[in-house]
């Protein structure tokens, strides 16, 4: 039987994506191996970034989304939320695309990102 890769395979171009961003990866959740980024903007409101371990073909998904904190969204109607599939090697292209997504979405309701410190 195949085995798919597991997360260690991400963690090479993962980590330095994320110092470079200033973002911290969860790695684990209820003893349950992840890699999950949560962004969070001057208003609070969180942005989430969580990776699937590869599959047997080698791809990894990529899920993007958008959560309102204490306040209604206003873009109601519209979830936000973007899915983007990719090959291991090209993990770098694919992290960058999707914090792109995030910093659009911070901009279109008129926030910025907290400053990495």
């Amino acid at each position: 039987m195949h085995h798919p890769m597991n997360y260690a395979a991400l963690d090479p171009a993962l980590q330095p994506w994320a110092q470079r961003h200033g973002l911290y990866i969860l790695q684990s959740h209820c003893e349950t191996e992840i890699r999950a980024i949560t962004i969070v903007d001057d208003s609070g409101d969180t942005y989430g970034m969580n990776l699937s371990p590869p599959d047997a073909e080698g791809q990894i998904s990529v899920t993007v989304h958008a959560a309102y904190v204490g306040k209604p969204p206003r873009f109601a109607g519209r979830e936000q939320k973007q899915l983007f599939r990719c090959p291991v090697a090209q993990l770098p292209e694919t992290l960058e695309a999707a914090y792109s997504l995030t910093e659009t979405w911070i901009h279109e309701r008129g926030h910025t990102r907290t400053p990495v410190i």
